[in-house]
């Protein structure tokens, strides 16, 4: 787990060492315990480590082949290295480390990536040279768990980097298109544009390669359509349910195995919920000094839960408590690290926090529960979704009474409607994104019969596509902003080939009691339910998925005075006269997203200090 960042310039071109390691003070945070670079020519490279696996000198990195041809600067860890390091093995391979690193950079010269990249259990993002060749490979994990940017300036040359920051020149602008997606809710990290002009990211599962004279190739070697499997979805179907659950019980422990493979201490961030719960239970059972870390967030505390999981597993439980106050002093510097307006995961604060005590305790890597919502589906509008249309022929009269009888029902019932305007605004923005997957989904989920098994199984992949790798980015940088590397028990490529073709009735079931008040009658994540049944107590299997949110909008009076002069007014072009008028002229929630959006402007368009900006927002916004 590190920082990776470097430079291709033209053939005629060369590369001063000291640019690449201009480039790595900006990622520092991501590795404190080693840095180094490798310059040939026209190419530099460079490498901020964070030791996890072979904690000696001989994982440093950028690492060259034994045969001097290739050389690497990674960031990630492949779990299943030792049995990939067999196949080396078997053709007379030496090894000079213990570690990760050098498999993967042998693997790679060896049999290349076409063949290497689809076998790795684990996650990454690399740049790997070609000496002879002149060629640089740039490759992603294939969830995208590891960020990879790059950006192609006019002379030729070709800059990439772990975060954005490197790639930015003074005065690189915003991307209207990412500002305004931002407003309107998008996670802004799905696809490969960014919220700077000209700086890209590279997908989940792409690769690209950069050779000489400019020219460029580029391909995906995994997709999350790669995991439907119509004779796998068969065998679900007709196999007895205690078959299928000895499966998934069987993949998850195979998945929590291979991210204990680590030589520095691991730990768990616990909410209290489900997912988080059972990966601690099954991880405790394999693992000595494993260490237990919670959120305790002012409003939304699940404090008790969390205790309660850390009764159950005899382990003592380190919480960081946030306030209000802390959110706002803390928030400029998490957009820092973020690098995005954090409209869509005002949450990430609390990462931030609880990363930082866990750093401070002496542990490097933490496991948490991620993708267990977007696989076996538990979010609460799924689960009743086709009663939505049902109900969709119910007068506006019904309506308007059962909104005032129960607001909050009504509301999930009958969301506020999009105007076309605003649809077709958004849509743009995507980039018809969510089209275009739909017609893939559709098509590839033909095989399937039931409707129910076809309409989930889609939702699915949309929420894998999109919404998982806004929690993917969330927890790599706010984790690594304090040098954590965070690993994902249900992201196992076992368990997520079994989870994407389950049938529909092992992730949303009818049961016979009033479950969830958001979904009554209805468990959500069944499958997950199971395996936390048969480990956990039944408390902290029965309770309800609750969130991690953040509601300061309604508890926070916001001054004009944080516009004034600042980068939203700028780029919105807004008089004084209006700027002085908006906490009046628009939503609360609305401003606080202009809130959120003004930090962000000014910590990463102009620059501004996080603690300058802390201040200004003391100054300006005052907690109810």
């Amino acid at each position: 787990m590190c920082g990776i960042a470097g430079l291709l310039r033209p053939q005629n071109a060369t590369v001063d060492d000291r640019e690449v390691r201009a480039m790595l003070d900006h990622i520092a945070h991501r590795g404190p315990d080693g840095r180094g670079t490798c310059v040939d020519r026209e190419v530099g490279l460079g490498h901020v480590r964070l030791s996890i696996l072979d904690l000696s000198t001989a994982a440093a990195q950028p690492m060259a082949s034994h045969d001097d041809r290739f050389v690497l600067t990674y960031n990630g860890e492949v779990f299943n290295f030792r049995k990939l390091r067999q196949r080396l093995e078997e053709r007379g391979m030496a090894f000079r480390s213990t570690g990760d690193t050098e498999v993967l950079l042998e693997l790679l010269a060896a049999f290349g990536p076409a063949d290497v990249l689809p076998q790795i259990e684990g996650f990454f993002a690399f740049g790997l040279w070609d000496r002879r060749e002149r060629t640089l490979l740039l490759a992603r994990d294939r969830y995208g768990i590891k960020p990879l940017y790059y950006r192609c300036d006019p002379d030729g040359s070709v800059r990439f980097a772990s975060e954005m920051r490197p790639l930015l020149d003074a005065g690189t602008p915003a991307d209207p298109v990412g500002v305004t997606g931002a407003l309107l809710g998008h996670g802004l990290v799905a696809g490969e544009q960014t919220v700077f002009r000209g700086v890209r990211s590279l997908l989940p599962g792409q690769w690209i390669l950069f050779g000489p004279g400019g020219a460029r190739t580029t391909g995906r070697f995994f997709d999350v359509l790669d995991y439907v499997d119509p004779a796998l979805h068969a065998e679900l179907a007709a196999a007895p349910e205690a078959e299928v659950t000895a499966r998934l019980d069987a993949a998850m422990t195979e998945s929590i195995d291979y991210r204990l493979v680590s030589d520095a201490p691991v730990a768990c961030l616990v909410s209290g919920g489900i997912d988080s719960s059972l990966i601690a239970k099954l991880a405790a059972a394999r693992s000595q000094n494993l260490g237990l870390f919670h959120a305790d967030v002012e409003h939304n505390s699940e404090r008790p839960w969390a205790e309660a999981l850390a009764r159950a597993v005899g382990l003592p439980l380190q919480t960081v408590t946030m306030s209000n106050q802390d959110f706002l002093d803390h928030l400029p510097i998490t957009t820092r690290h973020a690098e995005i307006p954090l409209i869509y995961h005002a949450n990430s604060v609390p990462f931030l926090l609880v990363s930082r005590r866990v750093g401070e305790q002496g542990f490097k890597v933490v496991l948490t529960g991620e993708g267990s919502d977007e696989f076996f589906l538990g979010y609460p509008m799924l689960a009743i979704r086709r009663y939505l249309r049902w109900l969709g022929g119910i007068g506006s009269g019904l309506q308007r009474g059962l909104h005032a009888l129960f607001p909050r029902g009504g509301r999930l019932l009958w969301p506020k409607q999009t105007d076309a305007a605003e649809a077709q605004l958004m849509q743009l923005v995507d980039r018809f994104a969510t089209q275009t997957n739909d017609a893939e989904f559709t098509a590839r989920t033909a095989h399937l019969r039931g409707a129910r098994d076809r309409e989930l199984t889609i939702a699915s992949l949309h929420l894998l596509r999109g919404h998982l790798t806004t929690l993917l980015h969330r927890n790599d940088r706010l984790g690594m902003a304090a040098s954590i590397e965070s690993r994902f028990p249900f992201l196992g490529r076992t368990l997520a080939r079994l989870a994407v073709n389950l049938p529909a009735r092992y992730k949303i079931r009818l049961v016979p009691r009033f479950y969830n008040v958001r979904h009554p009658f209805h468990m959500d994540k069944w499958a997950v339910r199971w395996l936390a049944g048969k480990h956990l107590e039944p408390a902290l299997v029965r309770r309800p998925k609750k969130g991690f949110p953040i509601a300061l909008a309604r508890r926070v009076a916001i001054a004009a005075g944080l516009f004034d002069g600042g980068w939203t007014a700028d780029w919105f072009d807004l008089p004084r006269a209006v700027v002085q008028d908006l906490p009046r002229q628009v939503d609360r929630g609305f401003l606080f997203s202009l809130l959120l959006l003004e930090v962000w402007g000014r910590v990463m368009c102009r620059q501004e200090p996080p603690d300058q900006v802390r201040e200004l927002l003391r100054q300006h916004v005052r907690l109810a």
